[in-house]
């Protein structure tokens, strides 16, 4: 019960989205659009009859770009975030 008391006001206090104006809670997107795809590799565990596996697979990374926008302040920005495509 405490632990989950912790990891929700760890939630609240540092990773929920926030306006970086006014701190506010009130934020939405506005749009996206796919900068960049290339390809690259991942690490995967698998699990089999004789343990744990550790092997890299080739994958699609994309590079999207979040716009938000502030209710309470009317401030816009752009994030970008590499992504892996289909995840």
């Amino acid at each position: 019960m405490f632990a989950a008391i912790v990891a929700g006001w760890v939630w609240h206090r540092f990773i929920r989205h926030r306006c970086p104006s006014c701190k506010s809670l009130n934020v939405h997107c506005t749009g996206q659009a796919e900068l960049d795809r290339f390809k690259g590799r991942i690490k995967v565990r698998e699990k089999n009859a004789r343990g744990t596996n550790t092997r890299f697979m080739n994958t699609t990374f994309v590079i999207n770009r979040y716009d938000y926008a502030c209710d309470e302040c009317d401030h816009t920005w752009s994030e970008k975030k590499k992504e892996e495509l289909g995840a």
